[in-house]
């Protein structure tokens, strides 16, 4: 006897909340006291993107 898949999913994936989006980053940086920061778009490798900012600042020194 086959099951239906929505009764083996957890409660969140059976109802999802709608999406919040974030603060802006000028926002945050005001908040926190940070300057250069990046913001990751979906899907972003935050990995590769913290990769290529220390290349970037190893190469200026």
């Amino acid at each position: 006897m086959a099951v239906p898949a929505l009764d083996l999913a957890t409660p969140a994936v059976r109802r999802p909340s709608p999406h919040v989006p974030g603060k802006p980053i000028g926002g945050l940086e005001r908040k926190y006291g940070a300057k250069g920061s990046i913001k990751l778009g979906n899907g972003s490798d935050g990995l590769l993107v913290m990769i290529a900012g220390v290349r970037e600042i190893l190469q200026g020194c």
